[in-house]
């Protein structure tokens, strides 16, 4: 103690707090108990501190979307390992031409067509151009038979695509583009090249599905400074593009990017708010619950418009007994069953989307 008070006084008050920081720290840290189980095992009902891992978006997170797997382009079909680039997309077409005439296709890719023969679709600047598919013994293209050679067709603009009886049948969530390989699903657009990331697509601009978009059950705070005091909150008319930093927003009444889908590359007039709902030339995904999902066999020609922001929700298409989604009946069932939900004296009332 006679040390101390020939202490001065900021010194005795410094030696204080780092006295008090150290038996602080020991304390604390004698306290502290990770948890050594994965917190989804852990059975005790109290949860004890854990590691978390925070994973953002892919591509140095320029990517507006997670998780990653629902790209689809970036998956290789499993029925047809090897293909490059993947992709659940069947074979290209190579188009031989003569004075705007097709006169033969040969089929690119080996992919097998395990669920029926597929339709050749021709796209390009010209008309009147048809074709069949005669199938190998393992299910591969044989051959292509050109049954009209149709007229202004152009190399370089002119596209095949091998539309269904893939063994994988589904359509990609990444809609074709117009490289040497249909990668993403089918059909192929040849007007423009969507890329997977656009959030006017339904996959992508569904919270169930894609982790980072906007959730309508969710409400969303202005960013806190540092201080903890709130940024500005948002207008309608003036959404920041960035809550922390930059000047960047969007008109979410008038600027929010939509996705239409034309059997044409030049529809009239050309898509906006204002013509779209009666547009006949033109359709956008607005409701698929009749499964009128767009693109299609007829149109394929993707065309954007801004207008007012828009979302999509998702209908359960399974109810389930438990949050294991293990034991499940369809919506169809679910709804059809008296009474509602009962299926064998079993309630199946867990919604799965």
């Amino acid at each position: 103690m006679k040390a101390l008070r020939k202490l001065p006084l900021r010194r005795l008050i410094a030696w204080s707090l780092m006295w008090a920081m150290t038996l602080g720290n020991i304390n604390q840290a004698a306290a502290l108990t990770l948890a050594s189980v994965p917190l989804a095992a852990s059975t005790t009902s109290v949860v004890r501190p854990n590691l978390m891992y925070v994973l953002d978006d892919s591509g140095s997170m320029a990517w507006d979307y997670t998780p990653d797997y629902i790209n689809d382009a970036l998956i290789t079909d499993p029925t047809n390992p090897g293909l490059a680039p993947p992709g659940s997309s069947g074979d290209t077409g190579s188009v031989t031409l003569a004075g705007g005439v097709i006169t033969g296709i040969t089929a690119i890719g080996g992919n097998v067509y395990g669920q029926g023969t597929p339709t050749v679709l021709i796209q390009g600047a010209g008309t009147g151009a048809a074709a069949t598919v005669t199938l190998a013994a393992n299910k591969t293209i044989q051959s292509v038979t050109v049954t009209s050679g149709g007229s202004g067709y152009t190399a370089g603009t002119t596209y095949v695509t091998f539309l269904g009886g893939l063994s994988n049948s589904a359509w990609g969530m990444c809609w074709g583009t117009t490289g040497a390989s249909n990668q993403g699903g089918s059909p192929k657009d040849t007007s423009s090249a969507p890329t997977c990331t656009t959030t006017t697509q339904p996959p992508y601009s569904a919270a169930p599905i894609n982790y980072q978009f906007y959730d309508p059950a969710v409400r969303y705070l202005a960013p806190l400074r540092a201080d903890g005091t709130s940024y500005p909150s948002a207008t309608a008319t003036a959404a920041k593009t960035d809550g922390f930093a930059g000047t960047g927003s969007t008109n979410l009444t008038t600027s929010w990017p939509h996705e239409v889908w034309c059997n044409t590359a030049s529809p009239s007039p050309v898509p906006s708010a204002a013509n779209i709902a009666a547009h006949a030339q033109c359709k956008e995904n607005t409701d698929t619950t009749s499964d009128n999902l767009y693109p299609n066999v007829t149109y394929t020609f993707r065309k954007t418009y801004n207008g007012p922001a828009a979302y999509f929700t998702l209908d359960a298409s399974e109810y389930c007994t438990s949050t294991t989604y293990t034991s499940c009946i369809t919506r169809a069932q679910a709804l059809a069953a008296v009474p509602a939900f009962t299926v064998g004296g079993v309630t199946y009332n867990v919604p799965s989307k």
